[in-house]
């Protein structure tokens, strides 16, 4: 990259505080909507209000994901909510807006502003390296909440995209039955030649009552009422997809059955090792575009 950037971060969490950080090093690194917990380094030159500097900075960087409600950046470390329209309107025509989970009103609005706005998280290799702390969240979140250990326990991974994979294959390391629910039968034949107990989706219910830990990684109502009927009521329901999840929380909780929604993992549980990640991405996008 060149060494004579300058970039704006604006909110997000220790991820993304991280990141300002690494690229604080060689380059000019504006941070605004962080309070001092978000443990910026002193190379940061940390700003109140970033409209005086914005339409000097060649690079903003959004967080991940990069809105709450309507136009509100994600600033979990700034007390106050934060309208990113005006700050939009006080970029440079041309500035390269990077955003992880880019919303349909963000791209327009800086299509309104004439910004470029790419979304990191749209990414294959952040999608792949994401999923190894996903992967080991949802481990720590099963050990400290299982009376049994992981070892020997019989473990259900719904889907087979990349965080299924990752945990499939950690959970048998650590010695546990893991058995994968999956829609195509060639998913199917790569689990069973990795060693591992394949079920198609539609005969899962006659198999859920063996389960002692159950993870969905897909993103749609694959856990109804038909499927938790049949678990243990000691088993543990771990969702790891995203909004509105996998599993029919309604229903789970009606059962007895302890269920933990575990969203954007990777930010809690390895944010130095996330925020690396972001910026791999972040560095390969400048790269192709020969920055």
């Amino acid at each position: 990259m060149k060494p004579t950037l300058s970039i704006a971060v604006l909110g997000g969490d220790l991820r993304i505080s991280h990141l300002a950080n690494l690229y604080s090093i060689s380059q000019t690194v504006h941070a605004a909507y962080f309070s001092k917990e978000a443990n910026l380094s002193d190379r940061v030159q940390v700003h109140q209000d970033i409209l005086p500097v914005i339409s000097e900075c060649h690079l903003v960087i959004l967080p991940l994901p990069a809105l709450g409600e309507g136009y509100i950046l994600n600033a979990p470390y700034w007390p106050d909510p934060v309208d990113v329209r005006p700050v939009f309107a006080h970029m440079a025509p041309g500035t390269i807006v990077l955003a992880g989970k880019a919303s349909k009103p963000l791209k327009e609005l800086a299509g309104q502003c004439g910004l470029e706005i790419i979304d990191y998280f749209e990414r294959e290799e952040l999608a792949i390296l994401n999923a190894i702390p996903t992967a080991e969240g949802a481990i720590q979140l099963a050990m400290e909440e299982m009376p049994i250990t992981l070892h020997q326990s019989r473990c259900l991974v719904t889907g087979f995209g990349k965080t299924a994979k990752v945990l499939a294959l950690d959970l048998k390391a650590l010695g546990a039955h893991v058995s994968v629910a999956v829609r195509k039968y060639s998913d199917l034949a790569w689990i069973q030649a990795l060693g591992m107990q394949g079920i198609m989706l539609g005969d899962l219910a006659g198999h859920a009552g063996q389960f002692d830990l159950v993870v969905n990684t897909v993103p749609a109502m694959i856990l109804t009422h038909d499927i938790l009927k049949h678990l243990k009521r000691d088993c543990l329901l771990i969702d790891l997809a995203s909004k509105p999840g996998g599993v029919c929380f309604k229903t789970a909780r009606d059962l007895g059955l302890k269920t933990i929604w575990a969203l954007s993992l990777p930010g809690k549980v390895a944010p130095i090792t996330s925020g690396e990640i972001i910026k791999n991405a972040i560095d390969n996008i400048l790269c192709e575009r020969g920055y």
